[in-house]
């Protein structure tokens, strides 16, 4: 199930902007899912369940997007076709440095594994940032851009709790995984 936004509803970043444009999409035609249509592995940590996470439909093909919200911002995200999303993690972190305010302050993060198919048999790893600050403030960040042939992404995997490791390994039915220099084998039942 999909509902309408109004425009005025969310922030389009500018590079999703620039992508529908590309493909000949509409910024008026941009339709919202529901949580539990969501095709993707999100992890969120304890705590942020208010954080939402919904799939975004511009209508165009092989195009994924995402509509996240947090308080009081609501952020529509997307990539260029053949890039795609495989895992996104929410956590909150409470000592990030505000260099310009001189102080620490909480921020609640969402983190986005990308798997880009860049030709065969090439795919890659690529992790951006939201980072939610309390007084409304978004910031938006291109993490790491992995190496051919790297996904998931080590990074990724390695910054993960073990449960959220094997959890992405079973969603992906990956039949081993690394995580902090050890390689574990994924049983399935």
């Amino acid at each position: 199930m999909f509902f309408a936004l109004p425009s005025w509803a969310y922030d389009v970043t500018e590079d999703c902007q620039k992508e529908v444009i590309k493909l000949e999409g509409s910024l008026n035609s941009i339709k919202v899912g529901n949580e539990e249509d969501f095709h993707w592995l999100v992890m969120k940590r304890k705590g942020l369940e208010k954080v939402e996470i919904r799939p975004v439909d511009f209508g165009v093909a092989f195009f994924d997007e995402v509509y996240i919200s947090y308080k009081d911002n609501h952020i529509i995200h997307c990539w260029p076709p053949f890039t795609y999303p495989e895992a996104i993690l929410v956590e909150k972190y409470d000592n990030y440095f505000r260099p310009i305010q001189n102080r620490q302050e909480t921020v609640v993060k969402v983190h986005l594994l990308l798997r880009i198919n860049c030709g065969l048999p090439c795919t890659n790893s690529k992790i951006e940032s939201f980072y939610f600050f309390e007084d409304g403030f978004v910031d938006f960040y291109e993490v790491l851009h992995g190496s051919v042939h790297e996904f998931p992404s080590p990074w990724f995997m390695g910054y993960l709790t073990f449960k959220e490791a094997f959890r992405f390994a079973e969603f992906h039915d990956l039949g081993h995984f690394e995580w902090k220099g050890k390689i574990y084998k994924v049983v399935y039942k």
